[in-house]
């Protein structure tokens, strides 16, 4: 099925530009990539060239090292290998449809340095091994591939990835039968929506995986650590569908994984753990799950950040952000209870924190006014202009949140005209056209903790949702001259 391909064709080559430039795409006789037509419908039609192919593979076979394959709608039933470095394209993912009519693999990359996007590839067979390879979507052997928006609809596995230094991304899975993914060492895994069908989103067996800003949506395990060390998995949202949801993570025999900035929702567990240690886990939101997670080693992990001294958000905990422990227990309102650790048992989290996402700050850029204190002033006060970055409002700032060096409050009295009216301290006073929140300090405060040196002082708040702003002024001289 044909149809104007302007964008398509701009689209492919970028992706053309971009191998060339890496050295990727070299044509034995130094020739320029060439591209090939396909379509499932013979002949031509306006504003369209003629297609070169109807099959797929025949322009495979055809095509040289760097060339690219453009695929026009419709659904071809084929078994696709591609056993040198090219590009193949889709015309439409949704409508440009590789089925494997529910044998064997569907897409076998025999080669590095090959693209594929733009299809949706279905219906692999269901059988999990034939010798070393696996029945799936796509099954890549060698390293160095690109696989990026398309579907993965109704195999067994939606691709295997058995080499290293693979991107998937921003593909969507669904249906598949048994794992969508199947990851071995050294890939990108980036940007996908996973709908598991009956079994897990990510079975990764490898190690220095980056897994991150995927969601997933499943009815048994999100991800699954087995054997898999010293990956990243970051910035995910893992829900899980009705059914039994075992957990959202499950780590066997796994050490040194990064595990942060995760949303996991509505689990029997949020994680299992089974002989896996020294993994890091901090900065997830926890939500919804009916039991806490389980650990073999629980003291052998850590549960919050060593350096940081940072744990993650779980919404049955119940303790006070009051400090009335010691070390960082000692402070109070900064989002890190202080009460009831480790959280939720012992070994596990001792800086749990009391909302979702506390741990996120938005970076302010801090004015300071004078930039200069000299101890025997007679000034009384210490100005202070807080900017936000593009998409913030500092008319949301929450000012009885304010703290110099995490301990001085700016003045909140009413009775001063720049605390009472808006005018006064909603301002561009650098003429930047961005507006600052602008407060003010006890200058003697100010002088009293700071004793003659120079400063970057830090400054802190929240905005009325809890969102967390910080930033440091410049260097800021207090001098005491004799």
């Amino acid at each position: 099925m044909r149809r104007t391909l302007s964008s398509l064709f701009i689209g492919a080559m970028v992706v053309i530009s971009v191998f060339a430039v890496t050295g990727a795409f070299k044509s034995s006789a130094n020739t320029e990539p060439k591209t090939w037509y396909v379509d499932d419908v013979p002949g031509s039609g306006p504003g369209n060239p003629d297609e070169d192919f109807t099959i797929i593979q025949d322009a495979i076979d055809s095509a040289s090292q760097g060339d690219s394959v453009l695929v026009y709608s419709g659904i071809y039933y084929e078994h696709i290998v591609v056993n040198k470095a090219l590009t193949l394209i889709g015309e439409d993912k949704a409508n440009t449809i590789i089925d494997g009519e529910e044998t064997w693999i569907v897409v076998f990359v025999k080669v590095g340095g090959a693209a594929i996007s733009g299809f949706t590839i279905k219906n692999s067979g269901h059988v999990s091994y034939t010798g070393p390879l696996r029945e799936c979507g796509i099954f890549l052997q060698n390293g160095d591939t690109t696989v990026s928006g398309n579907i993965l609809d109704g195999n067994y596995i939606g691709i295997a990835v058995m080499s290293s230094n693979n991107s998937i991304l921003n593909n969507e899975f669904k249906n598949n039968h048994h794992n969508d993914m199947f990851v071995h060492s050294n890939n990108i895994i980036s940007g996908n929506t996973i709908e598991t069908g009956y079994s897990i989103g990510i079975d990764c067996r490898g190690c220095n995986n980056l897994i991150t800003e995927n969601d997933f949506y499943s009815r048994y395990i999100g991800i699954y650590l087995q054997s898999a060390h010293n990956n990243i998995i970051s910035g995910n949202y893992i829900q899980r569908l009705p059914g039994w949801g075992r957990a959202g993570m499950l780590l066997s025999a796994s050490s040194q994984n990064s595990i942060h900035n995760n949303d996991i929702y509505d689990w029997n567990r949020p994680f299992e753990f089974h002989r896996s240690i020294e993994n890091t886990i901090y900065h997830n939101n926890m939500i919804g799950n009916l039991y806490p997670p389980t650990d073999t080693h629980p003291f052998e992990n850590n549960w919050h950040h060593p350096d940081l001294l940072e744990g993650n958000y779980w919404d049955d905990y119940m303790g006070l952000d009051d400090g009335s422990g010691s070390g960082k227990h000692a402070i109070a309102n900064d989002g890190i209870g202080d009460t009831l650790i480790p959280h939720p048992q012992p070994g596990f989290d001792f800086y749990p924190f009391y909302k979702p996402d506390r741990w996120k700050k938005i970076e302010a850029a801090i004015d300071i006014d004078p930039d200069t204190l000299n101890v025997k002033s007679k000034g009384r006060w210490i100005t202070c202009y807080i900017e936000l970055p593009e998409g913030y409002d500092v008319r949301d700032i929450d000012a009885s949140t304010i703290l110099l060096e995490d301990s001085l409050s700016p003045i909140l009295d009413p009775k001063f005209g720049f605390v009472k009216s808006e005018d006064s301290y909603i301002m561009d006073h650098d003429d930047d056209t961005i507006l600052e929140r602008m407060v003010k300090f006890d200058r003697d405060a100010v002088e009293e903790m700071l004793p003659p040196g120079i400063y970057n002082l830090k400054v802190t708040g929240e905005m009325t949702d809890g969102t967390v702003f910080e930033g440091y002024s410049d260097e800021i001289w207090v001098i005491d001259p004799p």
